[in-house]
């Protein structure tokens, strides 16, 4: 794999391989720049295109779907998606579709993809069954874990989430990302990350704060479900994510410009015993 060049606050260039064993960085110059990796709080009003759509009737989904996608091709293709997964959820307990969702078992730590729900040697259905449920993760409709967003392989994940979400900040970022001096594939795993850690966090880009996404860059590694990793590979998730943040001067001041940097120990912990560091050592 190409080495991702990482930014300093200078914007220096050093190598860094994401498939090497990782090795914690030098006590950084940042104050009190150990972070905690923590998810960020649930907003009171989630984040959604079109509301909270969590109790809303199938047909008003596929009505919202085919407002939101006027106009671009196979509109037929993805109303049967829609549909097809839809009916499958409905079949499962609960009262809204999160709670339909997590009672599939689709979210469960090492879950399989919705495919094996096709029918049996039918390429199409299980197509439809990942662009259905691609579409119930952009809208907001399903907040699933890492492991259940992970299970399932979508084509171009980050557009069709941009394309449905109306943040300007989010637009932002993917300028910033387009115009980073990395190869194109880096450039493609950051705008993957960002959008997988909202999905999966509940959140808009506002409230992804850098405890957030190191957990979610934590959490990646430790599931085995890094975007590019190798097979056996341990890559920390995030990593070009929070470059094209800390430029966009999105994190407070004083964040440090890399993940591996924030998760090192500060000088006030570098005498922490193995126990106290536990950020830096799952990194």
């Amino acid at each position: 794999m190409a080495d991702l060049k990482t930014f300093t606050a200078r914007n220096r260039r050093t190598d860094y391989n994401g498939d090497e064993p990782f090795v914690p960085a030098p006590v950084t110059r940042f104050a009190g720049a150990e972070l905690k990796a923590a998810p960020a709080p649930l907003p009171s009003t989630p984040p959604g295109p079109f509301g909270d759509l969590s109790r809303a009737p199938a047909p008003e989904i596929l009505r919202l779907v085919e407002r939101a996608t006027k106009g671009q091709p196979n509109p037929g293709r993805r109303r049967k998606a829609v549909q097809r997964t839809f009916s499958l959820l409905e079949e499962m307990p609960g009262d809204t579709w999160q709670e339909r969702w997590l009672a599939s078992g689709f979210d469960d730590e090492g879950a399989e993809s919705v495919r094996v729900l096709a029918r049996e040697d039918d390429r199409v259905d299980s197509a439809d069954l990942i662009a259905g449920i691609k579409l119930a993760f952009c809208l907001r409709v399903i907040r699933p874990s890492i492991s259940g967003f992970r299970a399932n392989k979508f084509l171009d994940y980050p557009q069709r989430f941009r394309e449905l979400q109306p943040d300007p900040l989010l637009e932002k970022f993917f300028a910033v990302a387009d115009a980073f001096d990395v190869h194109h594939m880096h450039r493609v795993r950051a705008k993957f990350d960002l959008t997988a850690a909202l999905t999966t966090g509940g959140i808009a880009l506002e409230d992804l704060t850098p405890s957030a996404l190191l957990h979610f860059g934590m959490e990646s590694k430790r599931l085995g479900v890094t975007h590019g990793s190798k097979a056996g590979a341990t890559r920390f998730a995030g990593l070009g994510t929070w470059q094209v943040l800390h430029q966009m001067g999105h994190f407070p001041p004083g964040t440090p410009p890399t993940s591996i940097a924030a998760s090192s120990p500060s000088p006030s912990s570098s005498t922490a015993t193995p126990s106290s560091t536990k950020a830096s050592a799952s990194c």
